[in-house]
């Protein structure tokens, strides 16, 4: 992680797991680690149909069309949000991994993304996955 400007003061900062360095808060004016602000959520923009890849990891993927979750891409702790930036349903197509939809114990394979929808996929193994939002 980097941080764009020295700090004055630190809050309960952890140095290598170890120890607390300071009980004062943080003051930065930005604060970003390698896919950009702390805070902010990266997009990446599509307008065909998509194949996640590891890249995408922490990112939202907004797009027009389908999108292809693949197998083995993925470790357990990756979320991915994908936004539907249109107005018709996309299709999310699960290649040969679980997943499930929140509140919902029966495994899909495929699933309607409603128009201007959104969802995260949460993973809890490479072949695994639970998914929630309007899907």
């Amino acid at each position: 992680m980097t941080i764009a400007r020295t700090l004055g003061n630190f809050a309960n900062v952890v140095l290598a797991n170890t120890a607390i360095v300071s009980s004062n808060p943080i003051t930065a004016s930005s604060l970003t680690d390698s896919k950009g602000g702390v805070r902010a959520l990266p997009v990446n923009t599509q307008s065909g149909v998509y194949t996640l890849t590891s890249a995408d990891v922490g990112k939202m993927v907004s797009t027009t069309a389908g999108v292809t979750v693949p197998v083995s891409t993925f470790v357990a702790g990756d979320n991915i949000t994908i936004y539907n930036n249109s107005a018709s349903s996309i299709t999310i197509t699960c290649s040969a991994i679980t997943v499930y939809r929140a509140g919902i114990t029966t495994a899909s394979t495929s699933l309607a993304l409603g128009g201007r929808g959104v969802c995260t996929f949460l993973f809890y193994a490479s072949d695994a996955a639970v998914v929630t939002g309007t899907v």
